[in-house]
């Protein structure tokens, strides 16, 4: 066999295999080819013991897509549920760094059913997912949380956007609990976030305004209103800010904030007696904070001190969701 005749045949080999692997990408998007997907999608299940299933996908899934009769499960069955998902995405960004972009992530309606019951979490685990993924406009009209999570029902409504990758973050958040009959609510959230240090630039701004018998206090049952703000100037490398917060009149917080490249510091007094009943309520004296953590590889190590009249708090280590939360949230970012 000649030269040139291994070439054509290897050349041949190779244009058949690329129409083959064209062939089976379009076949993925035909009515059968949704099918092999969805049920690949309820045959996986995520360590946390988290799986998906849907009904069916309309539109195409190499661009935008409806999701139909999604359904999240945990360990004790359907947890979340969402009869529409719109998804527009760009399958390109995968071949860019490895890049989940999402021009659009929206649903009219999702309902959380109860609290998870998810396997636990490694606290070794990073905080942040290893995943690098843009979506430049989140919304859910409707947020729906069943009475079994808080005792209450509540309905929130969410728009924003988010951009996580190695070495920079960027999310806009704007929620809102509505508050209506049979409906606890009338909290608000707004979070900008831009922190970005190859362009040396960071700049934050939070706001939470959280009612009695809304939607924070059916989590946390404290039975007090509060305020809380962050806000501060600065870039990357040297910023300042505060964090201030109230409950009602009482203050419950006023600390002051530093960040220089990575590392981050909270100290000031804070006066948690201000949400507590009994005995417990002595704590209302000012207790003293100092907290420095750096944040590497997605992970938090931390140093923290506090101090009141009566004793002396020190710890230092690793911080992860499981152990940062408490109760559903803790699960949820499992």
């Amino acid at each position: 066999m000649t030269a040139k005749r291994v070439l054509l045949w290897v050349g041949g080999a190779i244009t058949g295999l690329i129409a083959l692997l064209v062939i089976a990408v379009l076949a993925l998007d035909t009515g059968p080819g949704k099918r092999l997907l969805l049920g690949q999608l309820a045959g996986f299940t995520t360590a946390s013991g988290l799986n998906y299933r849907a009904g069916a996908i309309d539109g195409s899934i190499y661009g935008r897509m409806t999701i139909r009769n999604l359904e999240i499960r945990d360990l004790d069955g359907v947890l979340v549920t969402a009869p529409s998902v719109l998804v527009d995405w760009r399958p390109s960004a995968l071949f860019d760094g490895g890049r989940i972009a999402l021009a659009e992530a929206s649903a009219d309606t999702v309902r959380l059913l109860r609290r998870p019951n998810l396997n636990p979490s490694d606290p070794n685990d990073p905080l942040l997912p290893d995943l690098d993924i843009d979506i430049d406009r989140l919304r859910i009209d409707h947020f729906r949380i069943d009475p079994a999570v808080t005792g209450r029902r509540h309905d929130v409504g969410l728009t924003g956007a988010v951009s996580i990758a190695d070495g920079r973050a960027t999310v806009t958040i704007d929620a809102n609990a509505r508050q209506a009959a049979g409906i606890a609510g009338g909290d608000t959230l707004v979070l900008r976030l831009d922190a970005v240090p190859a362009d040396n630039r960071l700049q934050l701004d939070a706001r939470l305004a959280a009612p009695v018998a809304g939607l924070v206090d059916g989590f946390t049952n404290l039975g007090r209103p509060l305020a809380a703000r962050i806000s501060g100037e600065g870039s990357w490398a040297s910023w300042r800010g505060t964090l201030a917060a109230t409950s009602g009149t009482a203050p419950l917080a006023d600390v002051a904030l530093t960040a220089a490249d990575g590392t981050f510091t909270a100290k000031g007094r804070a006066s948690p007696g201000t949400l507590l009943a009994g005995p417990a309520q002595s704590l209302r004296r000012q207790l003293d904070l100092d907290i420095t953590a750096r944040l590497a590889d997605r992970r938090v190590d931390a140093v923290a001190a506090s101090a009141a009249d009566a004793f002396i708090i020190a710890a230092k280590g690793r911080a992860s969701p499981g152990t940062l939360l408490a109760g559903p949230a803790q699960s949820l970012l499992r």
